[in-house]
């Protein structure tokens, strides 16, 4: 038998007490993977680094990371 897995993507521009209540939200509710796009004005690293405040078990991430607008050192941290 398969187990399903869920998760749910979120705009990199997201007030940051917003992700906090929804990261804390979908991990009661058993969602699997957070994920954030990056976006002009909007920052998907940041928005990982305060679900991740939040939650022990989500898995948190981002597809793709536009490197012509993080430098290597910011994306390592």
């Amino acid at each position: 038998m398969k187990t399903s897995k869920f998760g749910f993507g979120i705009t990199g521009a997201l007030d940051l007490d917003v992700v906090r209540a929804i990261a804390a939200r979908a991990e009661d509710i058993g969602i699997d993977s957070l994920w954030s796009n990056d976006t002009p004005g909007g920052d998907s690293l940041a928005r990982l680094e305060v679900a991740a405040e939040v939650t022990s078990r989500l898995i948190l991430a981002t597809g793709v990371i536009p490197v012509d607008r993080k430098s290597a050192s910011a994306i390592l941290e």
